[in-house]
């Protein structure tokens, strides 16, 4: 990540905190002068390779219907 990314990482842009509750914002393995974990917000997440693997492709995008995205 670049050194434009803000230490906090994420913004709930500049409405409620409400907002920190309906969304979920996530990073693995980040690098970079911009990563720095230890000062992101409270309500982001830091996954492990092995949480992260739901979010792939073929899982997330699949559905009930088997569909293969790739």
């Amino acid at each position: 990540m670049g050194a434009h990314i803000r230490p906090e990482g994420w913004d709930n842009w500049n409405h409620t905190p409400a907002n920190e509750k309906t969304a979920w914002f996530a990073e693995l393995g980040s690098t970079g002068p911009g990563a720095n974990p230890a000062a992101r917000v409270a309500w982001a997440h830091s996954l492990t390779p092995a949480a992260a693997s739901a979010f792939a492709a073929e899982t997330f995008l699949k559905g009930s219907d088997g569909w293969n995205p790739s």
